[in-house]
């Protein structure tokens, strides 16, 4: 028997195949283009927040989701609330509208930080891997972000910190001095300002997150200085946070005034006042400034005449930068009454001392 098959038409050849193609046309899915931008070699100190813009979508945001994954081994890092893992999916954050990726490091902590009061160590780098996906749930690209937070920084109120090391100067004094602590991250609840407890042996103390030294007397006459270094560390949860090594000098009391001082005796005698003709210029002695060593340079803060305020408009009145010398040029301007100079020095250490020196004059030679 025989088998016979009768050839297809070619329309109905031209139907069929047009038929298969748009069929599968409709079951391919359209993928949107997404381009993942992950920095690399990521470092933030701790208490800054970053916002990292991850994806240009290129007009397909509606289209694709972002999401993140997180090294579940950070789950059996203990923490006093909870584990890492939590605090990172806290910490780490997706703006869905614009592909943006937020860093609140003041939720972390920093890389490599041991805790004060257990053997936790937090891992040496964060590792999150971003995520970006089709609308029906197919990964359309993966990326791993790493980033490392390093300790912050302690800042003080009216101290040197242009250095690595911060530095002060201070004089002696028989009262305690208080240096304030003005943090550049805000301190989170249930975190506290810590000393060393070398620092404690000293006398230093931490009070309302100031710190505070003991009194001293120093010894004008040898012209002792006193030094301190201490390390006051921001602790959080039981990790340090944020730290800054800090030196503060005690220097002598500094005499700084007019008139004339006998160190072998510690005789001080003061002549703030002085009585001089009106019109025939002056020039001062140099002010008392003792120790010599600290002296820098002198200038006129302000002249007040009888008590109100005065205008050199004619530059009659000056002082020698490097002496203190104060002068009064010759002159048929000023009218008769006091007039009181105040005056700056500035140490070598930078500290700044003020005085001021009185000049009555009148008519007459």
């Amino acid at each position: 028997m025989r088998l016979y098959i009768k050839p297809l038409s070619p329309f109905f050849c031209t139907t069929l195949i047009l038929s298969l193609f748009l069929a599968s046309c409709k079951k391919t899915e359209h993928v949107p283009q997404v381009d993942l931008v992950i920095p690399t070699d990521l470092s933030i100190p701790y208490g800054s927040d970053t916002t990292i813009h991850i994806s240009s979508p290129n007009g397909n945001s509606d289209k694709i989701t972002y999401s993140l994954a997180f090294d579940e081994a950070t789950k059996n890092i203990k923490l006093r609330n909870g584990n890492l893992l939590q605090t990172l999916e806290q910490a780490v954050t997706l703006n869905q509208e614009k592909g943006d990726l937020k860093i609140q490091t003041g939720l972390l902590f920093p890389n490599g930080a041991t805790s004060i009061s257990s053997d936790v160590i937090i891992p040496e780098i964060y590792r999150v891997k971003v995520i970006a996906k089709s609308n029906t749930g197919n990964i359309l690209k993966e990326e791993d972000l790493s980033f490392k937070i390093l300790p912050g920084k302690i800042t003080f109120q009216d101290v040197d910190q242009t250095s690595a090391n911060a530095f002060t100067y201070r004089l002696f004094s028989n009262k305690e001095t208080y240096i304030v602590l003005d943090s550049t991250v805000k301190i989170p609840e249930g975190s506290h300002l810590q000393l060393p407890k070398s620092a404690a042996s000293s006398g230093i103390k931490i009070t309302d997150n100031q710190l505070v030294f003991p009194s001293s007397t120093g010894n004008l006459s040898n012209l002792e200085e006193k030094s301190y270094t201490v390390e006051p560390a921001l602790i959080k949860d039981g990790f340090p946070v944020a730290s800054r090594k800090l030196k503060v000098t005690f220097i002598p009391q500094i005499k700084f005034f007019y008139g004339s001082y006998y160190p072998e005796y510690d005789i001080t005698v003061k002549t703030p006042l002085l009585n001089i003709s009106l019109y025939g210029g002056f020039q001062s002695q140099k002010p008392v400034f003792y120790p010599e060593k600290y002296r820098s340079s002198f200038s006129i803060v302000k002249i007040e005449k009888d008590g109100e305020p005065f205008e050199d408009t004619d530059k009659l009145f000056a002082i020698k930068a490097d002496l203190g010398i104060i002068t009064v040029k010759t002159n048929k301007t000023l009218q008769a009454g006091q007039y009181k100079i105040y005056t700056k020095a500035v140490l070598t250490t930078g500290m700044e001392l003020f005085t001021d020196l009185t000049l009555a004059m009148q008519d007459g030679d």
